[in-house]
């Protein structure tokens, strides 16, 4: 055991999987304090939940072990907290935007995907959730952060296909080209990304980039209403406008209002101009 695994009596295997266990723990209390959700509350105490920034510092101290180690997961999950302007500032440093890229850069240089997909964003000057927007002086570059994000969907990262497509549907670091973007959103659909489903659905009832199936994209939208995936509230939305203008489909006012009603009672504060315009809708009925 080295000096540096007798401050904490645990081996190195074991740092690392406290690390990232206790950044894990940290990212749940940021989602859940963001309306974000997705996984279940953890680090809980005698006497209930540990204080965040109790939990924060503790996931930091080991989380810096790890990064010693080389391990990348660790690398990302501390500049992630770096970022964070909100809880406890892990980095000392003036400038914890610079810190953080940095530690993002040897993470991805380590093959971490989520951190080369971050990179890749950082470089579109687009924030990344947990991260915020400080992009920590670097400079704009839109062809090579599609070069980052598209090594990050070859890595296995699910949503790098989401954010490629739109690199395609935008002529952002490329020419447009809505096949390719088309062909991205339907691979990261298919890894289970939800935007990406939305997004491919949106390219079907438009015919932009595929020939057009209005009902495979209404069928899309359904579903992902009916098994209340992550975007749910957007595909209610679709569909509220389908019913409501009559362009797509019959119009069927009564289906309008239900849909309406669902992006009403669903949708979070990232959602808000939805939400508003359901509200609307509704109080017009």
């Amino acid at each position: 055991m080295d000096e540096k695994t007798e401050m904490t009596g645990l081996s190195k295997e074991d740092v690392i999987a406290a690390a990232n266990y206790l950044a894990a723990a940290c990212d749940t209390i940021w989602r859940e304090r963001n309306g974000v959700g997705g996984m279940a509350p953890i680090a809980r105490g005698p006497g209930g939940r540990f204080k965040e920034e109790d939990l924060r510092k503790l996931a930091v101290r080991y989380l810096k072990l790890a990064v010693s180690f080389g391990d990348g997961n660790a690398m990302n999950a501390l500049s992630k907290m770096y970022q964070d302007k909100g809880a406890y500032p892990a980095s000392e440093s003036e400038d914890p935007g610079k810190e953080s890229v940095a530690l993002l850069k040897q993470a991805a240089e380590a093959g971490n995907p989520r951190a080369v997909s971050s990179v890749g964003m950082f470089y579109l000057h687009k924030p990344v959730p947990g991260f915020g927007g400080d992009f920590g002086g670097m400079e704009y570059d839109p062809e090579k952060g599609l070069r980052f994000l598209l090594e990050a969907f070859r890595l296995g990262e699910m949503k790098c296909g989401r954010h490629v497509g739109l690199c395609y549907q935008n002529g952002v670091g490329t020419p447009r080209d809505p096949v390719q973007a088309y062909r991205y959103f339907c691979a990261a659909a298919d890894r289970g990304d939800s935007t990406a489903k939305l997004y491919k659905a949106d390219c079907l009832l438009a015919g932009e980039g595929v020939e057009q199936d209005i009902q495979e994209a209404i069928g899309l939208y359904r579903s992902m209403v009916e098994r209340r995936e992550h975007d749910k509230v957007g595909a209610a939305y679709a569909l509220a406008r389908i019913y409501r203008d009559g362009v797509y489909a019959e119009k069927d006012l009564k289906k309008a209002r239900e849909y309406f009603s669902f992006v009403l009672e669903n949708a979070t504060d990232h959602e808000k101009a939805m939400k508003e315009e359901a509200q609307r809708e509704l109080e017009n009925a």
